[in-house]
């Protein structure tokens, strides 16, 4: 573990996992564009379509086929020595296609490529899930943020020097590949450092059918709180990103008048956007995962997709809004993939990370057919294929605002404790680990105590006898009850019991202290809360 303050330039184990995945993302695009490009040489610029087609084709299907082997693979074995392996099948891979270059083989390379998607479908769940065993569990959603941040600028540093080496060689793909496989090499390099790590389900299987064991890892996932929604808004994020990439190309053409060249730019300075929102959302997170930022950056999105209706004949304009979109992506990605490596156990992680990149790549392959179907078989704008985005945007608005409503409480208390709404005193009082109660009367008191950014403040409360609709409210906010409390205590967790039963606050109260629990309350005065030892 690291155990001093996480920089992504700073040499640590978590620095050489960020230096090996860039590596890998930028070569991944590096190689693909180059046989983009080597293809259409041969063939003619008619057959960019099929080229660019069957490359996404080719490098979807691993990810699809294998995602939750791979899971299974990161759980059974070192997620350190997996990713060895397959940097080292990725320096063979990109020498085939040196040697694909020099026998003006075609087929070659398209196999080079299945390979490169082969290893990297296998590499990913083991370079997410092993985040939490190479950084502390308050670092993680800022090491999320580095990691996204890195992956982004990498994908598209890959296209940009394709394109560069492609001109300074003269088109010699030969020298070009060179580029790869220095690449290559310093990936395996650097994951060469990165510290040995333990198997954790050295007994985990999966059978043929994997879709079944999905389901499963589903259905488990749903027992922790906001896991499951976590995984699946992850791997819609990956609908959005393709469906907009694409849209933006044509957005350019049909409605800035430019060629299909500034379409990359667009989608370089939306990538640019996104590594910034990842970096913002890692800081503004601190030691804990802020999923209330979900649905702030769906509702930005939303606003932004929107937006490129106004910004018609703008370049200038577009340009901004891209990096806005980009950075509200951002900020909504971090937090969600940030969620299932915390609070994934160490033998199931690999799993849960698998299968949400499992629905990811399936809905990269849906956007793509979606937008073929809008653009060429009903001939749709592509303001249209937008205001489509912010439509599913604003529906994960919804969802995520439902599903994350007490995250949000916890960030909106936050937020007012920076700005210097309220202060808490004497919190100091409160043991830094182990089972502690405070005892509030109003559930503003409580509110307030959300910001504690040390430890995470479980809320607990009696309300079988309160109306049904403050009952819902405290369900909906998953605060535990009366009997729920003893458990929260037997976990060491930090509790906030809100009174409200006379009789049966009474009894709790009294249990906690024949417990030996330390028990506190609170006073508050013109917003300032003041913690004290309750006798």
């Amino acid at each position: 573990m690291n155990n001093h303050s996480l920089s992504p330039f700073k040499p640590s184990p978590f620095f050489y996992l960020n230096i090996s995945q860039f590596l890998s993302n930028l070569n991944d695009n590096l190689y693909k564009y180059l046989l983009i490009f080597s293809v259409i040489d041969v063939e003619g610029a008619k057959s960019a379509p099929f080229v660019l087609a069957a490359s996404g084709i080719i490098f979807i299907l691993p990810f699809l086929f294998l995602s939750f082997y791979a899971g299974v693979l990161a759980d059974r074995f070192s997620k350190r020595n997996i990713i060895v392996i397959t940097k080292i099948i990725e320096v063979f891979t990109v020498t085939l296609l040196l040697f694909s270059f020099l026998y003006e083989n075609i087929l070659m390379r398209y196999i080079g490529l299945f390979i490169l998607a082969f290893e990297e479908a296998i590499i990913s769940p083991s370079k997410y899930s092993i985040i939490p065993e190479l950084v502390d569990k308050d670092q993680i959603t800022e090491a999320n943020g580095y990691l996204v941040s890195f992956t982004y600028i990498g994908m598209m540093l890959g296209a940009f020097l394709a394109s560069i080496l492609t001109q300074v060689t003269g088109h010699n793909y030969v020298l070009a590949s060179l580029a790869c496989i220095l690449t290559a090499l310093c990936g395996l390099l650097a994951a060469l450092k990165i510290p040995t790590t333990a198997a954790y389900a050295p007994t985990a299987k999966c059978s043929v059918f994997f879709f079944k064991d999905i389901f499963y890892t589903m259905k488990r996932a749903s027992n922790t709180p906001y896991l499951l929604p976590s995984m699946m808004g992850s791997a819609l994020f990956l609908f959005l990103a393709a469906y907009s990439q694409a849209n933006i190309i044509s957005y350019s053409i049909s409605c800035l008048h430019l060629s299909d060249v500034a379409g990359g730019y667009y989608s370089f300075i939306t990538t640019i956007g996104v590594s910034i929102g990842g970096i913002v959302a890692g800081k503004i997170s601190g030691p804990r995962v802020a999923l209330g930022l979900v649905p702030l950056a769906a509702l930005g999105m939303a606003i932004c997709f929107w937006m490129f209706d106004c910004t018609v004949g703008l370049p200038n304009a577009t340009a901004i809004n891209a990096i806005i979109t980009g950075i509200f992506a951002g900020l909504y990605l971090v937090p969600l993939d940030s969620y299932v490596q915390a609070m994934s156990s160490n033998d199931i992680r690999g799993q849960n990370v698998a299968t949400s990149n499992f629905f990811g790549w399936l809905s990269v392959l849906v956007a793509s057919f979606l937008f073929y179907y809008m653009s060429h078989k009903l001939s749709l704008s592509p303001q249209v294929g937008f205001e489509l985005m912010s439509v599913v945007s604003v529906i994960l608005l919804v969802i995520f605002a439902l599903k994350f409503t007490f995250p949000m409480l916890r960030l909106a208390s936050t937020v007012l404790r920076s700005m210097g709404m309220f202060t808490i005193k004497e919190m100091d009082k409160v043991p830094k680990n182990g089972a502690a109660v405070i005892v509030v009367k109003r559930w503003g008191e409580a509110f307030y105590l959300l910001s504690h950014r040390r430890r995470i403040v479980q809320l607990a409360a009696s309300y079988h006898t309160l109306s049904w609709r403050k009952r819902t409210r405290y369900e909906h906010l998953k605060i535990a009850t009366s009997e729920k409390l003893s458990e929260l205590l037997d976990q060491k967790k930090l509790c906030c019991y809100i009174l409200g039963d006379v009789d049966e606050d009474q009894k709790i109260l009294q249990q906690i202290k024949e417990r030996g629990v330390p028990l506190f309350s609170i006073s508050l005065e013109s917003h300032i809360l003041t913690i004290s030892n309750q006798a």
